[in-house]
């Protein structure tokens, strides 16, 4: 998202569980290459919030939503997320979204980002899975955002 930010077909940039660098765990990136639905497994429990109300079946939303995919997806997603290393950042208006219990990018990781370009930032409940434990607070925040740019 970062560099497709610099198009100039590009308004604006909204970036959710973000950190830079985004480093990935060592055994999980191993764990995607080697066995892809048990690196999916962890990052269903590690990435969503224990306390939502409905916990498990966040969980198992994301893993129907991973189970999709091509088994090498998640090696090549989690791959490039390590390796990630921008020359420059965006000069667009942005929006940075953390959430409170994000064990993977934790909210200060995505405070950093937003102050490295400028961003406006919002924090809302749940963790690094917050599209699906917060689908109706992230689709009110983005309208909100689209509508400033």
């Amino acid at each position: 998202a970062m560099t497709a930010a610099d198009h100039p077909a590009v308004a604006g940039l909204v970036l959710m569980g973000v950190s830079l660098p985004m480093p990935v765990n060592a055994d999980l990136l191993q764990q995607a290459k080697d066995d892809p639905q048990t690196a999916a497994s962890l990052i269903a429990k590690w990435g969503c919030d224990k306390d939502h109300p409905q916990a498990e079946a966040a969980r198992q939303t994301v893993l129907n939503q991973m189970a999709q995919t091509p088994p090498a997806c998640l090696y090549a997603d989690l791959f490039a997320c390590n390796a990630f290393a921008p020359a420059s950042l965006p000069a667009k208006p942005a929006l940075v979204i953390t959430a409170s219990r994000d064990k993977m990018t934790p909210p200060v990781a995505g405070s950093a980002v937003a102050e490295r370009i400028a961003a406006r930032t919002v924090s809302l409940e749940g963790g690094h899975m917050m599209m699906t434990e917060q689908a109706g607070n992230i689709a009110k925040v983005l309208a909100e955002f689209a509508g400033s740019i």
